[in-house]
């Protein structure tokens, strides 16, 4: 996506970067959960004064020496890339968190600054604290590699956008944002009645944080009771592979095939024949094992867009205390009681028909965590605010 700047324009001209490993011409990319975030996040940043452009400064090295190499010595790299960019005529750069920042970022944002004073930099960190996040030699090696150089950031940082709401993240002042989605792009579920079966969903791109085990262990020791009444899990997306086997092999230790469907990966109409078999949608279980105590995922905005209730185990930040349509469970390790999810579900069928449940649900969204409203702290800095 190529920034056209017309001179003598009033409106805010600013740049996206991000540095992924997708191909955002791709004709599917919308199916991709990060990919079609960054995308809603520029449309929102599209409005009659600002315009916004994608760059994506992804680097295709594999080698682990190499790109060890490119960290910490490699200055230039981003620059050259955006050598095609006369940053005096940039307003804005809106940038999504770099992982591990590197040498080359930080002389990157130098190099603006250094042209362009004035040039608002903000940097969007999605989870916050994210130390918790990276596990393992490999994770433990990155978030060394990050602590050196994001020290550095406060130097040339306007903001740092947060789902958090910490007033400060590593001495930059924020902008606190609620994670948002474009509801538009989103179809809330056809279903328009009950079911005596309950069916549960999980999407996401699996890791130690969602806690899915807990729910896979939940559903084993009610099936241990012999119950009548049968409650069903569809498992969708991939992720951590080692997550991901720990789940399919208690499915089949338990014996539990009959009662949870891992699909793998599903787009399009695909996933959503299977959101409209679907009576409950299930958050992130364990986000306090990353040390996470209030979430802002994006699947609990997808989910609701959908209309569809909740199980989660961390607070929604944007839900009230009473919210009627999400039932929390306990933050630890235990197994989830199924016959509380149960009881959630009953009490929503007394509650009202499912129709008025899906609209109430999804009217939430759309007044609240839209893309175009939780952006908009962001473009009123563009526009307004000054560094502090």
């Amino acid at each position: 996506m190529m920034l056209v700047i017309k001179k003598g324009c009033m409106k805010k001209n600013g740049l996206f970067l991000c540095c992924e490993n997708y191909n955002f011409d791709d004709v599917n990319i919308l199916c991709i959960g990060i990919a079609k975030k960054i995308i809603s996040q520029i449309r929102a940043l599209n409005t009659d004064l600002t315009n916004c452009n994608l760059v994506n400064l992804h680097t295709t090295i594999k080698n682990p020496f190499i790109r060890l190499i490119y960290i910490f010595f490699a200055r230039k790299v981003y620059i050259k890339k955006m050598e095609r960019f006369d940053f005096r005529l940039i307003d804005f750069v809106y940038i999504r968190r770099f992982l591990p920042l590197s040498i080359g970022f930080i002389c990157m944002l130098k190099h603006i600054k250094t042209l362009n004073q004035n040039c608002k930099i903000m940097y969007e960190i999605p989870t916050y604290p994210y130390d918790g996040e990276h596990k393992g030699f490999k994770g433990s090696i990155f978030l060394s590699i990050d602590k050196i150089f994001r020290r550095k950031l406060k130097h040339y940082v306007d903001y740092i956008v947060t789902y958090s709401r910490d007033d400060t993240i590593f001495d930059v002042k924020t902008i606190k944002i609620i994670n948002g989605i474009d509801c538009g792009s989103v179809h809330p579920i056809e279903t328009q009645e009950y079911h005596q079966s309950i069916r549960l969903i999980a999407v996401a791109q699996f890791g130690l944080w969602h806690g899915y085990d807990r729910l896979i262990e939940g559903l084993y020791e009610y099936y241990k009771t012999n119950p009548i009444r049968k409650v069903y899990l569809d498992l969708i997306g991939d992720g951590d592979k080692k997550v991901l086997k720990d789940y399919l092999q208690k499915i089949l230790q338990y014996k539990l095939q009959e009662y949870i469907t891992y699909h793998g990966l599903l787009f399009g109409e695909d996933l959503t024949r299977v959101f409209n078999t679907t009576d409950i949608a299930v958050c992130s279980l364990a986000n306090y094992r990353c040390f996470v105590f209030l979430s802002s995922e994006l699947k609990s905005r997808e989910y609701m867009a959908r209309g569809l209730p909740m199980l989660a185990s961390t607070k929604i930040d944007v839900l009230p205390d009473n919210y009627p349509y999400i039932q929390y469970i306990p933050e630890n390790d235990s197994p989830v009681n199924i016959n509380t999810v149960i009881m959630f579900y009953d009490r929503l069928v007394q509650q009202e028909d499912r129709n008025t449940q899906i609209s109430n649900i999804r009217r939430f969204a759309e007044m609240y965590f839209d893309i175009h409203i939780t952006m908009q702290p962001v473009i009123d800095s563009i526009l307004n605010g000054s560094r502090v």
